[in-house]
């Protein structure tokens, strides 16, 4: 594809949502039409900010050539009721996010556990603080009730 057939559009920033069918992370802009689109791939930008990009458009599909670069265009109030909105769902996405990451962890912690044994367990236990340790024997809990 040549650069021709990419034009220049300015697109509005929505924030991070949660797309595909899975709990993975987005980041979501308006086009110029108004419509939502999703990118696996981003960087967090400015909610409601406007950004210029190199697009193409190929049926339902959209292509985007470089990066979205940041537009300074003066108008954006972050009192504005869609703005809040927009802050709204990209926080609620962001939650639901960390918290599919943290049970990630939490997994990987409990199978780990399934491999050590007592002697490392115990050592393991008196490097910990104490709220640590306290966490460490609910995980421990947990795992000797499931297996």
């Amino acid at each position: 594809m040549s650069d021709e057939e990419f034009n220049e559009e300015t697109w509005t920033y929505i924030g991070r949502r949660t797309r595909y069918g899975s709990d993975k992370l987005c980041y979501c802009y308006l086009d110029e039409q108004g419509l939502e689109r999703s990118f696996a791939k981003g960087k967090i930008g400015v909610i409601g900010g406007r950004y210029k990009a190199l697009v193409k458009h190929d049926g339902d599909r959209v292509l985007v050539r470089g990066t979205f670069k940041y537009v300074d265009d003066g108008d954006r109030s972050e009192n504005d009721p869609v703005i809040l909105e927009w802050l709204t769902q990209d926080n609620a996405a962001y939650d639901l996010d960390y918290a599919r990451r943290a049970e990630q962890r939490d997994i990987k912690k409990m199978r780990a556990l399934g491999n050590l044994t007592l002697d490392e367990l115990s050592q393991a236990m008196r490097k910990l603080s104490g709220d640590e340790r306290r966490a460490m024997l609910l995980r421990v809990f947990e795992y000797l009730m499931r297996y």
